[in-house]
């Protein structure tokens, strides 16, 4: 019996006691474990260190081997760093050598290329040296043909007589005047489109008019005229009446009229009394008196004088009308013709006027005239006088009129004396006053030309032309209706030909053509302006400027700038023939454009609303007309830069295109 508590008290302990022992060797356990895996790791680290330490040793031993070799290396990559720089300076010298050699290819073949252009000019020089003296030969064998011609039809010299105009001869015995005319067309007012060549027609000294002598006037059949409708009448019958009940128009001058038109036909660029009475010689009967005088020149040209200080009619309502009636009837490879400008204003046929009428300008010139001017200087009279009634007090020049007379007649002369030699050689002047002081202060009473042209009405540019400068349509009235008519159509290849007869008879070259690096010329022609001109100083410097900026886009073109007036006609044409584009405003200063060479291009700056010969430039054959319309003379051109360029291009394209 002992007590439960105390039985159990010894076994308790032992329990404890193993349980004790039992974490005891747990606890040993992992200890060892660890221990056990330290010396592992600290025994693989060991391994590990040697294994460097061999690695090491390796590397040390490598390296000590590889000593030698870095030091080896290090001298071949001296060696090769010597070498790259010597190869880098033989490379240097060797481009050098090559630039300086390609240098002296390029400049010996830019020097063959300077040496082969001015070959080139020396060539085109000497070509343009020998076609000017071929066609001063040509020119000059015309002339001696000429001179033949007129030896063959000379007559027996009279000595001590003199016509005034050179040397004088007699006529043959027996000697009758005799004509051709063309351009009847059955009408009323044929007399503007009526042009004749006579034969032996002399002019009167005494009675102031030319005399056309036959042999027996009843031969001679309506010398005077007559339309169909007198005609008509005078056999009792009814004129022609029209189906709006107007009298029909008359059907014509029946041939042989010889009534010309001896100012231009265009009653805007001719109203004068001369538009609606035209001219036409005396007819005489009998036969030439012995003691008449010839003029030695072979052709003769009459004609009237019309606004000749304006350079563009000079040229076309004098000069190109001279050669037309030349070309017309056979004698354009004349070189000695010569131009009369008749002073004879006396409308009324057979237009007889004195000496002292001659003297005292008794008669009024046309307006617009140089000869009204001469009138004006001669007597004091106002040039805006017009015919005055009886009673009426003749108005006398003031200053500014005088000082404007002296300036229009300076250029009256100046155009007159330069502008003859595009048509004539013939010396000492191809045109002259008649008649002058040697037919009114002469003895001799007939003073006769062997042929002499007339009729001049619509050769020249305006023709029919009733536009007034452009201002209204192009049109032609006919019982108050407007009909077309298109001035110079078809008659291109005639001012071509006229062009090509100017430049020979100035001894101008050919002008632009291709060849060489085809350098295109455009030439900018500038109107000069000045204290009496419209156009101002400001205008006149931008038109520079503008063909500055114009040459700049354009190389390897170049563009040449004149300004007309500053230059010989001989100057002005060469310069025009050398361009290809023209770049100019429409008037006058224009008509330059005549010599532009075939395949050229026009560009025209005109006012919205003028359109200066219009009825000119849209018919010549050999240029392009292109037309730019501007506010006013003055108007700037910065906004029209963009279309001026692109005429300027198309220009320079046609020609190479059409011609090279």
């Amino acid at each position: 019996g002992q007590d439960p508590a105390m039985q159990a008290g010894p076994r308790s302990n032992v329990l404890i006691v193993f349980v004790l022992l039992l974490c005891g060797l747990n606890l040993w356990n992992i200890y060892s474990q660890q221990s056990l895996s330290s010396q592992l790791e600290l025994t693989e680290a060991i391994h590990q260190r040697n294994q460097l330490q061999r690695t090491v040793a390796d590397m040390r031993a490598q390296l000590g081997r590889l000593y030698p070799l870095r030091e080896k290396a290090g001298k071949v990559k001296e060696e090769n760093d010597v070498m790259h720089q010597k190869l880098k300076e033989q490379a240097k010298q060797a481009e050098q050598a090559v630039s300086a050699e390609r240098e002296e290819e390029v400049s010996e073949e830019e020097s063959g290329r300077r040496e082969q252009d001015e070959i080139e000019e020396q060539l085109r020089e000497e070509l343009n040296r020998a076609m000017t003296e071929q066609q001063r030969l040509e020119a000059q064998n015309v002339r001696l043909r000429s001179e033949l011609e007129a030896s063959k039809m000379a007559r027996r010299p009279l000595e001590g007589q003199s016509s005034g105009a050179g040397a004088s001869r007699k006529k043959k015995r027996e000697l009758y005047s005799t004509h051709q005319c063309m351009g009847q067309g059955f009408h009323q007012q044929e007399a503007r489109a009526s042009s004749c060549e006579w034969r032996d027609l002399c002019f009167n000294t005494d009675a102031g008019t030319f005399q056309y002598f036959v042999k027996d006037r009843a031969q001679v059949y309506e010398l005077g005229g007559g339309t169909n409708t007198a005609n008509r009448q005078k056999r009792g019958l009814k004129p022609r009446m029209r189906k709006n009940g107007k009298l029909g128009r008359a059907r014509g001058f029946l041939p042989p009229s010889m009534k010309v038109s001896l100012l231009p036909a265009s009653t805007f660029h001719g109203d004068t009394p001369f538009s609606e009475e035209f001219w036409m010689p005396e007819v005489v009967q009998g036969e030439i008196p012995e003691d008449a005088i010839y003029n030695p020149a072979p052709v003769a040209v009459l004609m009237m004088q019309y606004n000749g200080h304006n350079f563009g009619h000079v040229l076309f309502d004098e000069m190109f009308p001279w050669f037309s009636l030349l070309d017309m009837f056979g004698y354009a490879n004349h070189s000695d013709s010569v131009l009369l400008d008749y002073q004879n204003f006396n409308m009324t046929y057979p237009h007889h006027l004195s000496r002292q009428d001659y003297r005292d300008h008794t008669i009024l010139p046309p307006d617009n005239t140089c000869a009204k001017f001469r009138r004006s200087q001669a007597t004091g009279i106002s040039y805006n006088d017009q015919d005055l009634g009886e009673g009426q007090e003749t108005p006398m020049m003031d200053q500014d009129e005088i000082s404007n007379m002296e300036n229009i007649l300076r250029v009256c002369d100046l155009l007159a004396n330069s502008t003859a030699d595009l048509i004539s050689q013939r010396t000492p002047a191809p045109r002259r006053i008649f008649p002058g002081d040697p037919e009114l202060d002469g003895q001799n009473k007939l003073v006769c030309f062997d042929r002499l042209l007339a009729g001049i009405g619509l050769l020249t540019e305006h023709c029919t032309d009733e536009s007034g400068h452009g201002n209204d349509p192009d049109a032609y009235m006919v019982d108050d209706e407007e009909f077309p008519v298109y001035c110079n159509a078809g008659r291109g290849p005639q001012f071509w030909r006229f062009r090509q007869h100017s430049m020979r008879m100035l001894g101008v070259g050919e002008g632009a053509r291709c060849g060489g690096e085809n350098i295109l010329q455009v030439l900018m022609n500038v109107r000069a302006g000045g204290n009496l001109d419209r156009f101002t100083a400001e205008s006149v410097a931008a038109w520079h400027s503008v063909a500055a900026e114009i040459a700049g886009r354009i190389r390897p073109h170049r563009v040449k700038t004149i300004e007309p007036s500053t230059l010989s006609l001989r100057e002005q044409v060469q310069s025009t023939a050398d361009s290809v584009v023209m770049i100019t405003l429409a008037g006058g200063g224009a008509s330059n454009a005549l010599w532009l060479p075939r395949g050229g291009t026009l560009i025209v700056l005109s006012p919205v609303d003028v359109k200066d010969d219009f009825v000119l430039w849209g018919h010549l054959s050999h240029i392009s007309v292109r037309w730019i319309e501007i506010q006013d003379l003055n108007a700037g051109l910065t906004k029209l830069m963009p279309k001026i360029d692109m005429l300027v291009s198309e220009g320079l394209a046609r020609f190479s295109r059409l011609r090279c």
